[in-house]
């Protein structure tokens, strides 16, 4: 805990050191006007563009996709811009004074990137809550303290004999039940949606399959997510099976 606190106070202190540099505020002037720039030309295209994808029919998807690439459209044009601004910096001076510039545009990248394609998953909930926690995620890495954070959050951890129970292993393990109980419901529907097709299994049969493929589907992500966080199925196996004993079955 100590060696994260340490690592994380370093980071601070070099970043303000940092600060104090005449090239950041520059910077940070370029961002802005590069931004102020990218937001005006969004806002005059955007209408002339949002006719045309309105007009698509018959795939939602895509169409979530495109409204939320066209409701995103100054990140399009700011990176560029800010892209262009970067080059020139690092022509005439110091690469290091275009450091905040090439922070801002991999952050404008991942947060485009993430939120366009975050709506191909249905659930505004779920969609959103991705969107927050890539950015975060992929904002850390960029700027360097995801391995600090991690060393933090993986120091914070509770012993019981031989299992260890860390706030990253549970966040890790909270993610990855949300992913895979997503796709595990994507993937039940698709598969149930083929099954109602096939002519030849009576109503009932067809139903029963369905429902068996996404119930077995959500135990799987639910197994698979446990055993991420470090949790040994074969006690909760054993405890199933006492259970069922117990019951008769």
């Amino acid at each position: 805990m100590e060696t994260a606190y340490l690592m994380l106070s370093l980071k601070i202190k070099s970043l303000w050191f940092y600060l104090y540099n005449p090239w950041t505020m520059y910077q940070l002037g370029i961002i802005l006007v590069a931004f102020f720039a990218a937001k005006k030309l969004a806002d005059y295209l955007e209408p002339k563009f949002e006719d045309r994808i309105r007009e698509i029919k018959g795939n939602l998807d895509l169409l979530r996709v495109l409204v939320a690439f066209l409701r995103r459209l100054e990140w399009v044009f700011f990176i560029p811009l800010a892209m262009i601004s970067s080059a020139i910096i690092k022509q005439n001076t110091w690469p290091s004074r275009a450091w905040i510039i090439d922070v801002a545009i991999d952050l404008a990248a991942a947060w485009f990137i993430i939120a366009v394609f975050s709506r191909i998953i249905r659930s505004r909930f779920l969609a959103r809550s991705l969107t927050v926690i890539g950015w975060t995620v992929a904002a850390m890495s960029i700027t360097g303290i995801l391995g600090t954070v991690t060393v933090g959050l993986d120091s914070i951890a509770l012993t019981l004999g031989d299992f260890r129970l860390s706030v990253l292993s549970v966040l890790k393990g909270i993610f990855l039940l949300v992913s895979l109980i997503w796709l595990a419901s994507f993937t039940g529907n698709f598969a149930d949606t083929r099954i109602q097709k096939i002519e030849d299994l009576t109503p009932s049969l067809r139903v029963l399959i369905g429902k068996f493929i996404k119930i077995g589907l959500m135990i799987i992500a639910l197994a698979l997510a446990l055993s991420a966080i470090g949790i040994d199925l074969t006690a909760l196996t054993v405890f199933s099976g006492a259970v069922g004993v117990g019951l008769g079955f």
